[in-house]
């Protein structure tokens, strides 16, 4: 019989295997989450710029001709509310919200401005 013998039997290849497979269906069950949390990112990101924009709407407008409103962009309901007199007499306070849905939930991002008579 050969007692020096080089390379691998059977079995040690078998375990090799199993190991391999068992640490590849680890690995794949990370993808679908990794998917996920990129695609609440891409929402979350969207929502932010539809803020943004409407709150440039709203510094365009200035302090005489910003209202309430609300509207829909795709799946996104932005709505801006104004607070006349706060925090402070001739100021106003915008708040504008967007609302989506994510993972089966609503969030929403919110910003806020604050407007003088004097300055616009």
């Amino acid at each position: 019989m050969f007692k020096n013998n080089k390379g691998f039997s059977l079995a040690e290849l078998l375990v090799s295997l199993l190991i391999i497979s068992i640490g590849m269906l680890g690995l794949a069950s990370i993808f679908p989450l990794a998917t996920r949390g990129m695609g609440q990112s891409r929402r979350l990101t969207r929502a932010v710029g539809y803020a943004q924009r409407d709150m440039e709407e709203v510094k365009r407008l200035g302090y005489l001709d910003v209202a309430p409103d609300s509207y829909m962009v795709e799946t996104y309901t932005v709505i801006r509310d104004t607070f006349c007199d706060v925090p402070m007499t001739d100021m106003k306070k915008v708040k504008v919200t967007v609302k989506f849905d994510i993972s089966g939930g609503e969030r929403k991002v919110e910003m806020v401005t604050y407007l003088s008579k004097k300055g616009g």
